[in-house]
């Protein structure tokens, strides 16, 4: 996946939203994948602030703009879709 789509999927996500709703607010949000007590956990790193309008303004600098279906297009034409699991 491009570069500059990871950041701008990591701008576009609200990570706090999403701990509250997907566990009810019995979880903490974390930056990185390292659970809480994990000896790599790094406990300086800060979570990525949500930013839409900045995931905006990277996907548009490097050419990956509104289709005719409202659907962002990929440099090349076809429409921008990836599969997250």
């Amino acid at each position: 996946m491009n570069l500059t789509v990871r950041q701008a999927i990591t701008d576009a996500i609200n990570v706090s939203y999403v701990t509250k709703v997907a566990w009810d607010g019995y979880a903490t949000p974390l930056a990185t994948n390292f659970p809480v007590g994990d000896s790599f956990l790094d406990s300086a790193l800060k979570l990525h602030p949500y930013n839409v309008s900045e995931a905006n303004s990277l996907l548009n600098a490097s050419g990956f703009n509104y289709g005719s279906n409202n659907i962002r297009d990929s440099p090349n034409g076809s429409a921008l879709a990836y599969t997250i699991i």
